[in-house]
């Protein structure tokens, strides 16, 4: 649709879930942000921090960093659209299920570690 925002005309997304790493801090360091409001962060997704209930830390970050929101990737969730989390390390685990039980994915590609590793938070 001509006009509309592009979230709203994505086929698919996929991205990257982080355990907020060194990269991630450096990214938002560049954009300006401020670390102290970075408190409760447990993943990232486009580099956005999120806490245990999936819910953004930090006002507009992806605004600064230029990246799609996690609440328009909530919406596209909410709308069927596949919004893929790609995980390749264990120590990601716990970042991707909290992305999936909080909406911001809803297809997973892992490795099998990564899986094995989800599995087990979830029997904790």
């Amino acid at each position: 649709v001509e006009g509309a925002p592009p979230a709203t005309r994505l086929d698919a997304l996929f991205a990257s879930i982080g355990h907020f790493d060194e990269q991630d801090q450096q990214v938002l360091r560049e954009a300006g942000v401020n670390p102290n409001a970075l408190q409760g962060v447990v993943g990232t997704l486009l580099s956005q921090p999120f806490d245990a209930k999936g819910q953004p830390i930090g006002e507009r970050i992806n605004e600064q960093i230029g990246v799609l929101s996690l609440k328009a990737m909530r919406r596209l969730v909410a709308r069927g659209v596949p919004v893929v989390g790609l995980v390749a390390i264990p120590q990601r685990a716990h970042p991707t299920v909290v992305a999936c039980r909080n909406g911001l994915v809803n297809c997973l590609v892992v490795e099998r570690r990564v899986a094995e590793a989800m599995l087990a938070e979830s029997d904790g």
